[in-house]
């Protein structure tokens, strides 16, 4: 439950609970402290392996940290994927029609 109440589970991916205090736990902030997207409310995350879950959180923390803005690199949609030429991946895709091949936490193409 989230900050103790037990009117909300925090597995929904909410920052919010029903008591509409923030779950500390649940916020992804920048180093200037604008929030940013939780990795558990893009869609598709609850789609993905444990796994894979825990990989599109570790890389999305690298990926912001990259950024001087990273509130401006809004992901929207994960999915697992794979081919061919690049064997197994996640498909990341972001607000401003870019999108990425997460192999790992740090590589990224």
């Amino acid at each position: 439950m989230c900050n103790g109440c037990d009117s909300f589970p925090c597995s929904c991916g909410s920052p919010v609970c029903l008591t509409g205090e923030a779950n500390e736990a649940e916020k992804w902030v920048s180093y200037k402290g604008d929030s940013l997207t939780n990795p558990r409310s893009v869609k598709g995350f609850k789609k993905l392996s444990k796994e894979q879950q825990l990989l599109f959180e570790s890389f999305l923390d690298r990926f912001y940290k990259s950024w001087s803005y990273p509130e401006k690199h809004i992901p929207v949609k994960v999915a697992a994927k794979w081919d061919k030429g690049n064997g197994h991946y996640l498909r990341v895709d972001f607000k401003d029609g870019m999108w990425l091949h997460v192999k790992n936490a740090s590589t990224w193409y």
